[in-house]
């Protein structure tokens, strides 16, 4: 291979590179806005509580001291919560096959 053909071959690898990189970006961008669209259905207190355990970190011990809650029903209602933002974003296959034979019958 000369000069010019390791070049030509180097710029192609390059472009594919860029490619794919667009195609993740497209893809993680449309995970971002899905998963804020299932943030937005839920009450406020069910995104206090994602917000506070998920991004900043909060124990459910303490975020429950801070929405006058116990740690184990934070951690209830944050467990319901996620629940439903996992619903929201994947429809019946987020549920246990139980939970959907319970469906069923709704």
């Amino acid at each position: 291979m000369n000069q010019t053909e390791r070049e030509a071959a180097k710029h192609e690898a390059l472009e594919q590179q860029k490619q794919e990189k667009e195609s993740e970006k497209g893809r993680l961008e449309l995970l971002v806005r899905k998963i804020d669209r299932s943030l937005g259905c839920l009450s406020k207190e069910q995104r206090d509580l994602l917000t506070k355990h998920y991004f900043e970190r909060k124990s459910w011990r303490a975020i429950g001291m801070e929405m006058y809650l116990t740690e184990e029903w934070a951690c209830e209602k944050g467990r319901r919560a996620l629940k439903d933002v996992a619903f929201t974003m994947f429809g019946d296959k987020a549920l246990t096959p139980k939970e959907r034979e319970q469906m069923l019958f709704i």
